[in-house]
């Protein structure tokens, strides 16, 4: 299983990004702006290098998973990189969808950041509901 991450500047590339110049300036002004993209292709052709360029040339954080299965897991490793604490539920991975919404909707409110959600075309139809939420989030966005 892949984890979710908190991606920071340090964790740039290493490998430089050549001929894709005008796709990262256009990331890099809807991570400003706060606008939302979508990108889908083929496997390996460079949409997970092509976010990474672009999030690490704005040096804010960022939240990433990878690979989410369900509304569920999604919303459990987003609570966890956003430290949310839930009273009734001590253990996030025990917590119900609907109070795991709530906590990290409001945490977004707290602290709006980027999500970038990858692989995600294989996943529970039911999890893009969440997705659909987090778009009404003032100053946040969401890519994948």
């Amino acid at each position: 299983m892949r984890r979710a991450t908190e991606w920071n500047a340090i964790d740039e590339p290493t490998v430089p990004l050549v001929g894709r110049r005008d796709e990262v300036r256009e990331l890099v002004l809807a991570l400003q702006t706060r606008q939302s993209r979508l990108i889908t292709g083929p496997a390996g052709i460079g949409k997970t290098r092509i976010l990474m360029e672009a999030v690490s040339r704005r040096r804010e954080p960022s939240l990433f998973l990878q690979a989410p299965r369900s509304l569920h897991d999604l919303l459990v490793r987003l609570a966890g990189m956003l430290h949310c604490r839930i009273a009734r539920f001590p253990i996030l991975s025990r917590a119900t969808s609907v109070a795991l919404k709530g906590a990290v909707l409001e945490a977004l409110e707290a602290e709006p950041r980027p999500i970038l959600l990858e692989d995600i075309a294989r996943a529970d139809p039911r999890m893009y509901r969440f997705p659909q939420a987090v778009y009404y989030v003032p100053r946040s966005c969401l890519r994948s």
